[in-house]
């Protein structure tokens, strides 16, 4: 709805108010004596009332215009307010998309980011109206970790500068802002209020008059190089989601930008590197004319045992062996340029096999010849350091996935190391291994131009340096950079070709996004809403785009031939404006207001932003254009609806919103924030079901569907709320259809927090349900007497012992069933309950049937009038302590049971658990979708909370198992040593993660020992990963092994916080650790020590500590290494 349309309503307003006020006047005046005198026939009477016949009709036509005319005034108002609102928030959104483009355009235009990035600030900083612009890059740092340093900055007028702040230079995350680099890592914004912040961050921020900030991470590919920020010093800011678009937008073009310089320097290094390796890959070099060595290199003086000053001007024939020399001669008489073989002669006279080959080139201004010198007596020695060096290359290559292969031209074989298969998107069996087999491969359209790349190379026109695409078989398409250098026979035949391939789809893929974001930033200029006009600093315009057009009335060639300032009014001093605009910076635009001609002559208002920008070296003025004639109607309009909205809202006490039948909030009171923590901007315009609790969801919006089929309606019902805060309050909401009333067109709910009711009445629901719970499925029965003994209440147990029903049981006597020389110990209950409010007895107890039981009875006092009994049957027991043997027997039978029931029990419980963390990794990584900020976080907690649950599951299911007798040995010869260094590489990262030095001696001579590897394995990982977790940043933890008779002995000693002398005894328990403030500190089950101790036994070893509260622990353990070979042979004998 436009103003003209909001103004037109007002008149007819107006209008049908006056013909009815005219019409129920002339009514009156015709009618009323008329009804006076059917009414009243005292005359007296009759006069005075017509004294108030005018009143009574003022009054009755006001009330009737009341009622009509509120509801419609009131429509009138909200739609003002919501043109008005749209207006600023197209205009903001205009602004920022401009900011982007430009941002866009400055960093495709050059290649050079440390030369843009000030621009690429002052342009963000002028939109966003920050206090304070920055960037920050990252320094790591051996000692202090990762650190960053502002190495770039614009601030606003006013705003001191903290670029030359030495506190902002390599300053440590962890001192600086601990949580900072947590945020940044997982590439999420950090934006919040620093008076809410804790710690190190509010203290920095607080230092340097920081109320606000945001700040978005700079990623280069997957590396974290820095971060970009926004700092607020004048008000507690609330950053909307378009400022964090605005600045992940950036700080992404910044990050390509980088990644984009970075790639190409390595390309030209990587370059240089191997023209460097390639020059250096020559033995001896000299150049001689006719036989005189006019120059050479140190590989030649390195060969013949001549220094380089005794080389040069010297015969190259006495290099030669005296066979030899004829041969040499004749190829350097007939130019001859292949390779071939003869006998060198060094210094000291000794003879070696040689190879020659040389070039004729020009030198100093006359034709010489090169000749390189090879002694090929070392090509066996340099073959065996090649296959070295292509190990080591082969683990370098598949770090960096790149693929080496090996074409062998004679042969026709083609072969491909493990990384060439994966670029390749096939398997080893699904390659032919031949030339043909990598052709089958490429991409159709590359194949020709990749086939004669490859001869052309074999044949010496060029380097094979090339680009091409690859078809897997699934039908992806992947971009493909390969380099290769070729072997040659003495006759330059190429013989052999290797090289290598490596993935450049992400590459490519980049160039063709930032092809894609250029053309889509000219189609916003193009499409925007705002007359944007560039022209030089003499006004004469050098683009315009097509909003410009409409506004102006001339077409763009018109456009394009005028200047600027023949659109401003006469009372601005043109002179004047074209001196600002040549001493014009990049900095803050301006902004005003002026009036502006159409070519039909007409003029209306404008508002324009004004701005210096920079194309190339350039300095160029971009000036917007938006009309404001609605803006300037609606203004007035509005002024006057404020007053009237602010008085309606300022006493509501509940929370008053309205939705429509979608959810979509399009009112919130301003209690919203009192009670709930939102500011109503925050939540108007979003769907209100994303601050309704998942388990209410279907319950809530089964109320606003009954509503929506019926109209006058209201319900009332009770859910859980998202605060701000991140928490949820219980709330009551009442809610009414008004979709059909025109002024409100929606549902309306009111709603206050019921949070402190519902709390107790859940807590009152769930102490009742647990005491019921445990009162009827408690394993003793449970008697609620009086003081004399009458049954009030028993559970289902207690109807067992006794055999007596439930019915039968209450209101019995409960004295009267002991027997009658017990009776004594039953009044001794009562009296110890009184006096202490607890007692307990054995009695025998007589049961329905006549059967006598041992009972023992534990009594405790609950009101005044009511006491708790729980009694069990004794009387096994008491037949126990006459058969101690049988007794034991059966406990151990019973924990057997229970051991078994646990190792089930944790089987089912795990099952369930790996879907839980299987399906929060699926939605941590976006395979479902993606996820906000909140979201991410929820589904984190599960994760970690999932793993840890499933570890304490595994750990109590090995000891279950233990304990159930079904863990068995599966022993099998392995080596000691390679255990060790497979430890070594499980426990290092773990290590090296708190800076604790880790070292690992095996002394034990004869490696292989007869055990079961697997628990050997989970032993030594155990006791290592408590030590490191236990031992402090820069501690040591040392590993030793030794061989003593037929046992293997293993210790692990740690620097870390050593063990009570009270706790060693108690230290293999399970569930146990130090104290629990360390269990807090340091996480754990408890149950790794005691699997160690289990597993240990097994083998029939031992395990003991040794520790000092303080300096550090060592435990040791032992364990025959026949132990399992002599169980084996044990079975065998048996069988």
């Amino acid at each position: 709805m436009d103003s003209t349309s909001v103004f037109d309503r007002g008149t007819k307003i107006v209008l049908k108010f006056i013909v009815i006020y005219i019409v129920l006047a002339s009514i009156w005046v015709l009618f009323s004596d008329s009804i006076l005198i059917q009414f009243v026939s005292d005359m007296e009477t009759y006069s005075r009332l017509q004294t108030y016949k005018g009143w009574a009709f003022i009054l009755f036509t006001g009330a009737l215009f009341l009622v009509y005319f509120k509801p419609r005034v009131k429509a009138l108002d909200e739609s003002q307010e919501a043109l008005v609102e749209t207006e600023r928030e197209l205009k903001r959104r205009l602004d920022y998309e401009l900011a982007t483009v430009d941002c866009m355009r400055i960093l495709l235009e050059t290649n050079d980011v440390d030369d843009v990035i000030p621009n690429i600030l002052e342009t963000i900083h002028r939109t966003v109206g920050s206090s304070r612009s920055y960037i920050f890059r990252n320094e790591d740092d051996p000692d202090l970790g990762i650190c960053m340093s502002q190495t770039h900055e614009v601030v606003a007028d006013g705003i001191s500068r903290e670029i030359d702040n030495p506190l902002l230079k390599h300053l440590p995350y962890s001192e600086g802002s601990p949580t900072l680099l947590a945020t940044l890592q997982v590439k999420q914004a950090y934006v919040h209020i620093v008076a809410e912040l804790d710690g190190p961050e509010r203290t920095i921020l607080s230092e340097q008059g920081i109320l606000s900030v945001l700040i978005i991470p700079i990623y280069t590919g997957q590396e974290l190089w820095g971060f970009i920020g926004f700092d607020d010093c004048e008000q507690a800011r609330q950053w909307h989601e378009d400022d964090i678009n605005l600045l992940r937008i950036v700080a992404d073009g910044i990050g390509e930008s980088i990644l984009r310089q970075k790639a190409k320097n390595e390309l030209k290094e990587s370059e240089e590197r191997f023209r460097r390796l390639h020059n250096a890959s020559f033995g001896g070099i000299a150049i001689h004319d006719k036989g005189i060595i006019l120059d050479c290199n140190q590989g030649l003086s390195d060969i013949s045992g001549y220094t380089m000053n005794e080389l040069i001007g010297m015969d190259g024939l006495l290099l030669i062996a005296e066979s030899s020399r004829d041969i040499v001669m004749h190829n350097i008489l007939s130019g001859f340029e292949e390779a071939y073989k003869v006998t060198g002669l060094r210094k000291d006279g000794k003879e070696y096999p040689l190879q020659l080959e040389a070039k004729n080139i020009p030198y100093r201004g006359k034709e010489v010849r090169v000749v390189e010198f090879r002694d090929i007596t070392e090509r066996r020695r340099a073959e065996e350091a090649l296959k070295q060096a292509s190990d080591r290359l082969a683990l370098a290559t598949k770090a960096g996935g790149v693929g080496i292969w090996d074409y062998d031209i004679v042969n026709n074989t083609l072969v491909w190391d493990e990384q060439m298969f994966c670029l390749y998107g096939i398997t080893q069996e699904q390659f032919g291994g031949a030339y043909d087999a990598w052709k089958s491969g490429l991409h159709p359209d590359d194949l020709e131009r990749s086939d004669l790349e490859i001869q052309m190379a074999l044949s010496g026109e060029k380097e094979f340096d090339t680009e091409f695409r690859v078809l897997w078989p699934d039908g992806t398409v992947r971009n493909i950079r390969a380099l290769a250098v070729i072997q040659r026979d003495e006759s330059g035949k190429p013989l052999r070709m290797i090289g290598t391939n490596w993935d450049i789809t992400d590459q490519k893929r980049a160039e063709e996004e930032l092809q894609e974001s250029e053309i889509k930033y000219r189609s916003l200029f193009n499409q925007s809403a705002e007359g944007i006009y560039l022209h030089d600093l003499k006004g004469s315009i050098l683009d315009v785009n097509e909003e410009a057009v409409v506004q102006s009335g001339y077409t763009r060639e018109e456009l394009l031939d005028m200047n600027v300032l023949s659109f401003l009014p006469e009372e601005f001093d043109k002179e004047d404006i074209l001196q600002q605009w040549s001493q014009w910076s990049p900095g803050k635009p301006l902004t005003l207001e002026a009036q502006h001609f159409h070519k039909n002559g007409t003029i209306y208002p404008i508002e324009l932003t004004t701005s210096c920008v920079y194309f190339g070296n350039e300095k160029l003025i971009l000036t917007m254009v938006r009309d404001i004639s609605k803006r300037k109607e609606a203004e007035k309009a509005l002024r006057e609806s404020e007053a009237k909205l602010s008085a309606m809202i300022a006493n509501i006490s509940d929370v008053i919103a309205i939705i429509d039948e979608n959810g979509i909030n399009r009112y919130k009171s301003p209690n919203i924030e009192k009670w709930f923590g939102w500011k109503p901007e925050e939540v108007v315009g979003i769907s209100t079901w994303q601050n309704i609790h998942p388990e209410d969801m279907k319950k809530a919006q089964e109320v606003v569907r009954n509503l929506t089929e019926e109209t006058d309606i209201e319900i009332t019902a009770e859910t859980r709320y998202l605060c701000k805060d991140g928490t949820y309050k219980w709330i009551e909401f009442t809610a009414r259809n008004l979709l059909h009333e025109p002024s409100i067109k929606g549902i309306l709910l009111n709603y206050h927090d019921i949070s402190d009711r519902k709390k107790a009445d859940n807590a009152l629901r769930e102490g009742e349900r647990k005491f019921r719970s445990y009162i009827e499925n408690a394993p003793h029965g449970i008697f609620i007497v009086d003081e004399t003994g009458n049954c009030m209440e028993v559970n289902r147990t207690a109807s067992i012992l006794t055999g007596y029903s439930e019915k039968e049981l209450v209101g019995a006597k409960l004295t009267e069933m002991i027997e009658p020389e017990f009776l004594h110990r039953s009044k001794k209950i009562f009296r110890e309950l009184k006096e202490n409010g607890f007692s307990s007895s054995e009695v025998i107890f007589r049961k329905k049937n006549g059967t006598k039981r041992w009972l023992k009875c534990d009594a405790t006092r609950l009101a005044e009038n009511s006491n708790l009994v729980f009694a069990s049957d004794i009387t096994e027991k008491k037949k126990a302590e006459h058969s101690l043997i049988e007794a034991k027997m059966m406990a151990e039978e019973n924990s057997r049971i229970k051991s078994e029931f646990l190792a089930n029990m944790s089987h089912e419980l795990r099952t369930p658990l790996t879907a839980i963390i299987g399906f929060s990794d699926m939605l941590n990584t976006k395979m479902a979708g993606d996820l906000n900020e909140k979201q991410f976080r929820f589904i984190d907690h599960i994760n970690k909370s999932g793993e840890h649950l499933l570890e304490l599951i595994n750990d109590i299911l090995d000891l279950s198992k233990v304990e159930a007798g079904k863990m068995k040995l599966e022993c099998e010869y392995f080596s000691v040593s390679a255990m060790f260094e497979e430890i070594r590489t499980l426990m290092t990262p773990m290590a090296m993660r708190k800076n604790v030095d880790l070292k690992i001696e095996n002394n034990i001579t004869t490696d292989d020992i007869f055990a079961d590897r697997v628990k050997f394995k989970q032993i030594m990982y155990n006791l290592l990963s408590n030590a490191i977790k236990f031992t402090p940043a820069n501690g040591e933890v040392f590993v030793a092994a030794e061989r003593i008779d037929k046992k293997v002995s293993v210790s692990v000693t740690d620097s870390g916080i050593g063990i009570p002398e009270h706790r060693l005894s108690d230290i293999f328990d399970p569930f146990t650790q130090v104290d629990s403030s360390n269990k807090r500190k340091h996480g754990g089950t408890g149950l790794g020590l005691t699997l160690v101790k289990q597993f240990v036994e097994m083998h029939e070893g031992e395990i003991n500590v040794e520790s000092e509260e303080g300096t550090g622990s060592t435990f040791t353990f032992t364990i025959a290494d026949t132990t399992c070979e002599e169980k084996v042979s044990m079975d065998s004998e048996i069988l």
